[in-house]
């Protein structure tokens, strides 16, 4: 066997050398067996959790405490929705002056902002200030006439300071935007009850509620309307079915009693209507 020449020796390492270098400056990434797909992994540890939508869960459960923990890093993060939420929790916890002062920074940051203008109104019409919340309610409407939350606030307003007329316009609009809400039939039937359209009324109720439930909703009505001896009348046939009876007695009603307008208004509210639609 001939030895190698040395020029050829020189040209082996040098061609050894260099692939070297190839496979040292190649991404240190191990490769993909042929075949089998490369997979990317999340690291889930550096995702961060959706406070507002948290919160929001936490806010339609009443956890109203809870939910202001999950707000705090949007608040400090300046988002109007944060603000508006923590003053949700606030007013529903009683804290009015708070409320007022968590819708008015997140007015500052979003001054078009027609959920927190909404709010406001709520805020003012539980606190007894219903100038205030009428124009925080018209200003949530200007802003978004497509919600039918904020349309029904402002007719339930105009309808408890005896705008009847106006009040039927906005609860219109707000049914026909939602027709399967109650809430929203029940505040048109007391309108058209106001307006001394108690057939109306009443057509309104049947189409939407079972019978029985129609026809006390319609007591509860007529006695709001100053027609007690009407109210009587419905009660008394409704007494008369054992279905309603338990129902009845459980409300704290007199056998053959007409129910005075506060009493119906109370019961109402309470069973069949809340009145304002809250966020």
């Amino acid at each position: 066997m001939k030895p190698i020449p040395l020029r050829y020796l020189l040209l082996l390492l040098l061609a050894t050398s260099l692939s070297g270098c190839t496979w040292l400056n190649s991404p240190s990434k191990p490769l993909t067996p042929p075949g089998k797909a490369q997979v990317d992994v999340w690291k889930i540890d550096e995702l961060e959790p959706d406070h507002l939508a948290l919160a929001r869960e936490l806010v339609e459960k009443r956890l109203y405490d809870v939910a202001l923990v999950q707000l705090g890093p949007a608040m400090e993060k300046k988002i109007p929705r944060a603000f508006d939420l923590a003053g949700v929790c606030a007013r529903e916890t009683g804290d009015y002056a708070g409320a007022k002062d968590l819708f008015s920074k997140a007015l500052a940051l979003d001054p078009n902002n027609a959920s927190v203008h909404n709010n406001l109104g709520l805020l003012y019409a539980m606190d007894q200030h219903p100038q205030k919340a009428r124009k925080s309610f018209e200003k949530a409407v200007a802003l978004d006439p497509g919600h039918p939350a904020y349309l029904n606030n402002l007719g339930f307003l105009l309808l408890s300071q005896k705008s009847y007329s106006q009040a039927e316009t906005w609860l219109e609009k707000s049914l026909s935007l939602n027709p399967a809400d109650l809430t929203l039939v029940n505040n048109l039937a007391l309108c058209l009850g106001c307006l001394g359209r108690h057939d109306h009324a009443l057509d309104l109720l049947l189409a939407h509620h079972p019978e029985e439930d129609a026809l006390f909703n319609m007591a509860c009505i007529y006695s709001r309307c100053n027609e007690p001896q009407k109210a009587a009348r419905l009660i008394k046939s409704l007494k008369d079915r054992s279905a309603f009876d338990i129902q009845t007695k459980n409300q704290g009603l007199q056998e053959g009693a007409g129910m005075p307008g506060d009493v119906a208004n109370s019961i109402y509210e309470d069973k069949f209507r809340p009145a304002m639609k809250k966020d």
